[in-house]
């Protein structure tokens, strides 16, 4: 059996990462490749229970990572080494990469201890490919809250975002993601996307 895949898009509010996932979806679909598309926090029932608590309440950094981590945990044992186990393509929305970005880099948490908490919870886990959406922040949040919804990471002032986005490219450059220009027209940067992810499969 073929060896699953996990690759995970990542980026600011608003970067695009739930349309270019769909998108990628569909194109998966019509080439009959097995693929999932799940999101994080959540993903499986008692995950998404998770979600709800960490993105309505105002929580310290500490507290939102160990909110995350719980649901990072329930997700990986019920959906991703299932899905890998069966040689499934997963598309996730998020993971582990916002939690090194919003509680580390600018939340202030040790980014070492936060690898070590995730050493033991993707144990023989390995991501195939993270691809970060870079999109201005500005632009992003304008996005984000045109949705409706407001959850407590977009209400947070420009500056936290600017500092997200930023961080994301600090970590994208020393661990070696992939970084697409979100600023462009979607067309394109789905495009570039799906150039990013049928190279991975194939390889």
């Amino acid at each position: 059996m073929k060896k699953g895949k996990l690759i995970i898009f990542e980026g600011g509010e608003g970067s695009g990462k739930s349309t270019v996932i769909k998108e990628i979806g569909l194109r998966l679909k019509k080439k009959k490749i097995k693929f999932l598309i799940t999101r994080e926090p959540g993903g499986s029932r008692a995950a998404e229970k998770v979600r709800e608590i960490i993105l309505n309440h105002k929580l310290t950094p500490l507290s939102q990572l160990l909110g995350f981590l719980l649901s990072r945990s329930i997700w990986v044992d019920e959906v991703i080494r299932p899905a890998l186990k069966k040689g499934t393509i997963v598309l996730a929305d998020r993971s582990y990469p916002s939690s090194y970005v919003y509680q580390g880099l600018v939340g202030g948490i040790d980014l070492a201890k936060i690898h070590r908490w995730h050493g033991e919870i993707l144990s023989g886990i390995e991501t195939s490919m993270v691809v970060v959406l870079d999109v201005d922040h500005r632009r992003g949040l304008e996005r984000s809250k045109s949705t409706g919804e407001v959850n407590v990471f977009e209400a947070k002032s420009l500056r936290f975002h600017k500092k997200v986005n930023r961080g994301y490219l600090r970590l994208a450059k020393k661990y070696r993601w992939k970084v697409v220009d979100a600023n462009k027209e979607l067309g394109k940067v789905i495009e570039r996307c799906w150039q990013l992810v049928t190279k991975e499969i194939n390889r």
